[in-house]
């Protein structure tokens, strides 16, 4: 008897990544080009590289790490939106009759407070911060009997304690 090889080779085919030398050429999974990735959202966005490792496609981008929500334009948390859950807060402003009320908020990542305060006018004796200076009544002259005073207060501190001043005594 004479030994008879029967075995046929197999025909070649694009390699690929699994471990076999499909293309037939002697090398196991070669000529695979490596192609860029990318992953994760907002500020987690990464890249890496997607290759073939000992016959298995491994992909090398790692999102980064989601942190707090901050008003800056950028989605810290990963969620894929920008400045969410960010809280807006009722705010003051001015003083007197220009006092008045907004919101701090969150506007294209910038904190922005809303409020305005009112405009000033000019002081009159009606017990408002007219003029919008801190100061009520400010700047006008009260007469008492034959003594101008500044305000009500310098009058009633200069007539002394236990003094009684009448409405009908006090002339602007």
């Amino acid at each position: 008897g004479v030994m008879v090889d029967t075995c046929v080779p197999g025909t070649p085919s694009p390699e690929v990544c699994d471990g076999v030398d499909n293309n037939c050429n002697g090398a196991v999974d070669d000529g695979i080009p490596s192609t860029p990735t990318s992953c994760g959202v907002g500020a987690c966005a990464s890249t890496g590289t997607l290759s073939c490792v000992g016959g298995v496609m491994v992909d090398t981008c790692v999102p980064g790490t989601p942190s707090p929500e901050v008003c800056d334009s950028i989605d810290n948390n990963c969620n894929g939106l920008v400045d969410d859950g960010i809280t807006s807060t009722p705010t003051t402003c001015g003083v007197g009759a220009c006092a008045s009320t907004g919101t701090l908020s969150c506007v294209g990542g910038a904190m922005v407070d809303s409020c305005t305060p009112g405009t000033p006018s000019a002081e009159t004796c009606n017990g408002i911060d007219d003029d919008c200076d801190g100061l009520v009544d400010d700047g006008l002259l009260i007469r008492i009997g034959a003594t101008y005073y500044s305000s009500l207060q310098t009058a009633y501190d200069s007539a002394g304690e236990g003094s009684v001043i009448q409405t009908q005594d006090i002339q602007l």
